[in-house]
């Protein structure tokens, strides 16, 4: 019937002024009073996500992000969907959002919850691996940093050459900086070298070091200060880099600070 052609637009113009019941009775209209999509459940979801997938490739989130500030809402009908059509080919896809929604909220634990349901049911979406990346970052917002770079490890053993390895191979190396463990993450990044994952430049090595070392001067934590600056130059400074000059004149900084003033002049000079 043409009534039923123009219900997709029906739910799109209604979704933002509508509860979620009325926008999942609008859909239901069309899965159960169109002939071709009546009995097959995929089809049924995808009647769904059509316009969800529309927009999101015209970057606008999703139908449902239409909801706006309604976010509850939005969970309860992606959990509707999912419950109703569990063996559907736009599951994860639903998983997923809900997993964002949470993010949106910066509700970080129910984020990840959701994310590592998807990581169970769907271990093999594309959807997944964004997840499983994403799991790392609500962990590292929370400064939960052992749980972060767990996560991050998952990313980069499970999949390799992705977009998203590349992406927790960045996430590693600044959680291990901050934690001045540089030795650490270097050890892992030879450990997974192989043909998708290369090996750290020398150069690469020098730099993320000197930051890690700089990074505790400039908090002042002088006495762990010492052993990481002295570390650095025996490692990296066979020349006067500025890098060098500069760890020589933090290393003099930090001997005088704690009182150490004859090692701190050979520095100086």
């Amino acid at each position: 019937e043409s009534g039923d052609l123009s219900y997709p637009e029906m739910v799109n113009l209604k979704w933002g002024i509508t509860k979620p019941d009325a926008v999942l009775e609008d859909v239901e209209h069309v899965l159960y009073r169109t002939p071709s999509y009546k009995n097959s459940e995929d089809n049924n979801m995808f009647i769904t996500h059509r316009f969800y997938v529309k927009l999101k490739e015209n970057e606008d989130l999703s139908v449902l992000q239409k909801m706006a500030e309604k976010y509850n809402a939005k969970i309860e009908l992606l959990n509707t969907l999912i419950t109703k059509y569990p063996h559907s080919d736009y599951n994860d896809d639903a998983m997923y959002e809900i997993g964002r929604t949470y993010v949106l909220q910066d509700k970080h634990n129910d984020a990840i919850t959701a994310y590592k349901n998807l990581q169970k049911k769907h271990p093999q979406s594309k959807l997944t691996r964004k997840a499983s990346l994403e799991i790392g970052m609500q962990y590292a917002n929370m400064n939960q940093n052992t749980e972060a770079i767990k996560a991050y490890k998952y990313v980069v053993e499970n999949y390799p050459s992705s977009e998203e390895t590349r992406i927790a191979l960045d996430g590693l190396q600044s959680l291990y900086i901050d934690a001045n463990k540089v030795d650490e993450y270097l050890a892992y990044r030879e450990s997974i070298v192989g043909t998708t994952i290369s090996t750290v430049a020398k150069s690469h090595e020098d730099s993320i070091s000197f930051i890690a070392a700089e990074r505790v001067y400039a908090r002042g934590n002088y006495q762990e200060a010492i052993p990481t600056l002295t570390n650095y130059i025996v490692k990296y400074c066979d020349s006067h880099t500025f890098n060098c000059i500069t760890a020589q004149y933090y290393l003099a900084e930090s001997l005088y600070k704690t009182g150490d003033l004859d090692k701190a002049l050979t520095h100086y000079n």
